[in-house]
């Protein structure tokens, strides 16, 4: 971590819970060459946004297929579930990425960002 931060109980370990979806076994710089840090960030933020719109665009074909409201409902309300869920689940590792990402910087013995 790049913040001297201890983060209470709750979150600390709901991110322990959460790291089964943290991809970092797959290394950027043998995807990328040449990437920095900033590269790992980049993907980690679309990454999720990407993956939301392949969601949307599943939704767009099953619901352009049916004529029945009720099923048009019941697609919607799928879709809308399955975009929430990877919302919350994904925003943890992501924000975690994001906040190692920034630097300290050390002004008269306290670290801002």
């Amino acid at each position: 971590w790049s913040l001297d931060v201890v983060f209470p109980y709750p979150y600390s370990k709901m991110m322990s819970g959460l790291s089964i979806f943290s991809f970092d076994f797959i290394p950027i710089d043998c995807l990328f060459k040449g990437s920095d840090h900033f590269t790992y960030v980049y993907i980690w933020s679309t990454g999720p946004i990407i993956i939301v719109l392949f969601i949307y665009a599943s939704y767009l074909c099953r619901i352009r297929c049916q004529n029945n409201e009720v099923i048009r409902a019941v697609i919607i309300r799928q879709h809308s579930y399955i975009a929430l869920i990877f919302s919350f689940v994904m925003l943890p590792p992501v924000s975690r990425v994001q906040l190692q990402a920034l630097d300290c910087v050390e002004v008269a013995n306290r670290k801002y960002l």
